[in-house]
């Protein structure tokens, strides 16, 4: 015949293991064998030939007691006023793109440019950076640095915006022009003719 517990047996059978567990976690006994090899355990050994066992006395654990939290102060950033907390109007002092450096050359055969800004201060939660190609967007996210992959050969006109989580243009970086050089089969070098 089978018997199943019912949901006031399981809370008697719980609270049970429960009190059972917290008793045997308040004894620790230290046993070292003869080899000098020391073991920790809640039970004492039941063959104790040639080891010696002792009852480790545990310190009082330590607690903490949060503050309730209808007791706690709003967490506010120093320098900061709180309606330059809730809204997107940070004073953003500086945006620019530090890599490329304007007017300068490089060369990736595949194409894969790195982009490096600086953000004064730096950017907030849930601004992001958008940067844009030649007039059009190419990537939009909360970082500072992006890689560019596989962008055409040639001069290209970057230039990058903080975007606020309300989605309004905060601060807009100086242009900066590059040039990209990559392999291509029209200026390759015209193999010599084959020798008759």
């Amino acid at each position: 015949m089978t018997r199943t517990l019912t949901l006031a047996g399981w809370v008697i059978v719980a609270s049970c293991w429960l009190a059972g567990a917290a008793s045997a976690a308040e004894r620790v006994y230290k046993t070292t064998d003869k080899y000098g090899n020391v073991i920790y355990s809640d039970t004492p050994p039941l063959d104790a030939a040639g080891e010696t066992t002792q009852e480790v006395k545990l310190r009082e654990p330590n607690t903490f007691e949060p503050i309730p939290l209808k007791d706690r102060e709003p967490w506010i950033v120093p320098g900061l006023q709180e309606s330059d907390q809730s809204t997107d109007e940070v004073a953003y002092t500086a945006l620019t793109i530090t890599q490329p450096i304007h007017d300068s050359a490089m060369r990736d055969n595949s194409g894969n440019v790195a982009v490096s800004l600086r953000i004064e201060p730096g950017l907030r939660v849930g601004h992001k950076v958008a940067l844009y190609l030649d007039g059009v967007g190419v990537a939009r996210a909360p970082v500072s640095r992006f890689v560019l992959e596989n962008t055409d050969r040639g001069s290209h006109r970057l230039h990058a915006e903080v975007i606020g989580a309300a989605g309004s243009v905060l601060i807009t970086s100086e242009p900066v022009v590059f040039h990209l050089l990559r392999y291509s089969r029209l200026t390759a070098p015209n193999p010599k003719p084959p020798s008759e």
